[in-house]
């Protein structure tokens, strides 16, 4: 493919957006296994593409570390619809909020959604994706969860809600389990607590081929030309 043609296709952006409360503190908790996933993601995209690509922070929020891949092409639905017939190629941006609280994440990620959104000239372009821990699904269950959802009380994403309300986007929930008792106080020291090596073993396994199976993310054949 000759680059005039290359330059010449429409761009579509997807951007993941991994939560967590701040690491390393908070590192390999339950309620941080969206940046876990993230992690994971990105490690795959690696051995794929052959190369690292190591986290560069943010000059938009000191609290966000992103890095990107090109040529790469996910199986998400566009936010608003577009020409169908349209040949693009797509890059993949991954966001790591990894240094501000969760219930800060509106906060946190909307100064590098707005830049994100200037750059790219809208949102009808871009595709934003959120990974979380969800409690009310088994652990290493995902579920894509299209804008406009029940948030399902999760303190992140109505700070999103609340924060970016002119910016739709999916919702990737990650299965944590549920402990037996609903107090609020056992609620919490179960999501602050850390995966144990059996849990981080079908996070690493079954739920990355889940999300894998989902995104369905493909190095296009052209990218090495």
């Amino acid at each position: 493919m000759s680059s005039s043609l290359r330059n010449s296709l429409s761009k579509k952006y997807t951007c993941l957006t991994g939560l967590a409360n701040p690491e390393p503190h908070y590192r390999k908790t339950r309620h941080n296994v969206g940046v876990l996933m993230l992690d994971l993601i990105k490690e795959r995209l690696e051995q794929k593409v052959g190369t690292t690509i190591p986290y560069k922070p943010s000059t938009r929020s000191k609290y966000i570390h992103y890095c990107s891949f090109k040529d790469i092409k996910v199986n998400v639905p566009p936010m608003r619809v577009s020409n169908p017939n349209t040949l693009s190629t797509s890059i993949l941006c991954l966001l790591r909020s990894d240094g501000n609280y969760m219930n800060l994440s509106g906060e946190t990620i909307r100064p590098v959604w707005q830049a994100l959104s200037r750059a790219i000239h809208g949102t009808d372009q871009l595709t934003h994706i959120v990974l979380h821990d969800e409690l009310s699904l088994p652990l290493g269950k995902v579920q894509l969860r299209v804008p406009g959802r029940s948030l399902r009380g999760h303190n992140g994403l109505k700070d999103i809600l609340r924060m970016c309300p002119d910016i739709p986007h999916y919702n990737l929930s990650i299965g944590i389990g549920r402990p037996e008792s609903h107090e609020a106080r056992d609620v919490a020291d179960y999501v602050l607590g850390k995966f144990n090596p059996a849990e981080l073993e079908i996070l690493h396994t079954k739920t990355l081929d889940q999300i894998w199976q989902l995104l369905h993310p493909d190095i296009l054949k052209f990218q090495s030309k």
